[in-house]
């Protein structure tokens, strides 16, 4: 067992670039991933790169902080 595994973790532009790179890793070393940004579509086809039941996606906008008090409130409910 890796320090990873079963931890939460946000990425944040987590659809695509560095972002993309990031969930893919920490979802391979065992975390659940939300990856949070603006293009649903993007974010959701994102999802589809890692695997099953490790990734989901929240349409977040981080410069508006009702979206990004939405996003906390996903994720603690999870």
């Amino acid at each position: 067992m890796t320090y990873w595994h079963d931890k939460v973790v946000v990425v944040t532009g987590g659809s695509a670039g560095l972002g993309l790179v990031l969930s893919q890793s920490f979802a391979a070393a065992g975390c659940q991933v939300i990856m949070a940004a603006r293009g649903k579509e993007q974010g959701q086809q994102a999802v589809q790169t890692i695997s099953p039941g490790k990734a989901r996606f929240v349409a977040t906008d981080v410069t508006d902080s009702t979206s990004v008090n939405q996003l906390v409130e996903e994720v603690i409910q999870q």
